[in-house]
């Protein structure tokens, strides 16, 4: 390797590393994304479904930690703030067996503070609260006819 190319990696990995400590700062302190919650009933299903939308926000509104627990540290959102402007990329957010809209909103907040619009809801029957109560249900057998 010439001492051209070993200085021009030297020099790349300069300007790389300047430019991640200046950027640090400015990316800390991005807004954060807009926070909406929604039920609608879903005749299909005799109940409501609820869920969350994150989106890319322009100016603020409440901001609030959410998701936060024991286990997991909380995630900023703005509730209610005023969407940017733009054209946005739609990302439907769909949680696992027993999980929660509200489990997935790290990821969700990050992809809408990247320029996405998220959309997560919680499939009927299928969160873990819903799941414990159906299985209490089916023990006792509360709520059946058999």
């Amino acid at each position: 390797m010439g001492i051209l190319q070993c200085g021009s990696r030297f020099a790349g990995n300069v300007f790389l590393f300047a430019a991640l400590v200046f950027a640090i700062p400015f990316a800390a302190q991005a807004d954060p994304a807009g926070y909406k919650t929604f039920s609608r009933f879903a005749p299909h299903h005799g109940q409501d479904v609820e869920g969350g939308i994150w989106y890319p926000a322009f100016g603020s509104g409440r901001e609030t930690t959410i998701s936060e627990n024991a286990a997991f540290y909380g995630v900023t959102v703005s509730e209610d703030a005023p969407m940017a402007d733009g054209g946005h990329p739609l990302v439907l957010l769909s949680h696992g067996l027993g999980g929660h809209f509200y489990s997935l909103a790290w990821l969700a907040a990050g992809l809408a503070e990247r320029g996405a619009i998220v959309i997560a809801v919680n499939h009927p029957n299928s969160t873990l609260l819903e799941i414990l109560t159906l299985r209490q249900r089916l023990i006792t057998g509360h709520g059946f006819r058999i």
